[in-house]
Order: C-alpha cells, then sequence, then structure tokens
C-alpha cells in the first residue's frame, strides 16, 4: 500500500506579520494589531502619498506609531526630494509655464479681427481673406433688408 508521510504543520503567515505593506491592508484593526514601527511608518507613507482621504485612519496610525516609538516625529515620514530631482521638476515646471505664456501672446497677437475689421490683410491666409470677404457680404445683405 501507499506510504503514509506525515507533513510537518506549516505556519500560517499572518498579515501583520508579513512585511509587504499595502493600503488595502491599512485598517484600523492591522493599526491596532501592528506592532512594527517600520511597517507603521510604510502605511502612513502610503495613507499620505493616496492624498490624505483618511485623516482619522492617519491619526490612528501616527499614534501607534508614537505609542510603539517615543521619538518618532511626523515630518520623518516626509519623503526626501534629492536635489538633482527637484531640480528637474523646477525646470519642467518653468519650461511649462514658458509655453503657455507663449501660446497666449501667440492668441493675442493672432485676433485677425478688431471691432470687425482685419489689423493686418497682408497677415491673413487667402482662406481668412475668402470668410472675411463673405462675412461682409453677409452684413450688407442683412442691413438691406
Amino acid at each position: 500500500m501507499g506510504e503514509f508521510r506525515s507533513r510537518k504543520p506549516t505556519k500560517m503567515i499572518d498579515e501583520f506579520e508579513t512585511d509587504e505593506v499595502t493600503l488595502n491592508k491599512v485598517t484600523y484593526e492591522w493599526v491596532t494589531a501592528c506592532t512594527k514601527p517600520k511597517h507603521l511608518r510604510q502605511a502612513l507613507r502610503l495613507l499620505k502619498d493616496d492624498g490624505g482621504y483618511f485623516p482619522e485612519l492617519e491619526k490612528a496610525v501616527k499614534n501607534k506609531l508614537k505609542e510603539l516609538d517615543p521619538k518618532f516625529k511626523e515630518n520623518e515620514v516626509v519623503k526626501q526630494v534629492d536635489p538633482k530631482g527637484e531640480q528637474e521638476a523646477k525646470e519642467t515646471i518653468a519650461k511649462w509655464v514658458d509655453q503657455i505664456e507663449k501660446s497666449e501672446k501667440q492668441k493675442e497677437s493672432s485676433a485677425i479681427f478688431d471691432e470687425g475689421k482685419p489689423k493686418s490683410e497682408g497677415k491673413m491666409t487667402k482662406e481668412q481673406l475668402q470668410r472675411h470677404a463673405e462675412n461682409e457680404k453677409k452684413k450688407k445683405k442683412k442691413k438691406k433688408k
């Protein structure tokens, strides 16, 4: 007959003991049961990165962190941005602002009509001149009626 082997009992992995902290895992029950400041810091970072939609849960995590680690300061959880990344972000924003300003200036300078009259017919395309002429004809016909 077949051989019967006994298996060693496998330890069930408790969700509170795993190193992976996800936003879905962070609940009031999890916070109460958590005993590792590292996990609570990760949870707090996730909650802040998510946009602060759960202020009461954030407060519970902070309180538990203070309980487990009396030296805990809220500032230490905030992500530090490296100077190079910060500079790149500033440059990107500056370029974007320049593009917006240029497009606004182009819109202002490309306004074809000023009180119904062309600013400069030399700057208008043939198609724009044709439309302008058609509009003028329509206006004259409406006035005659």
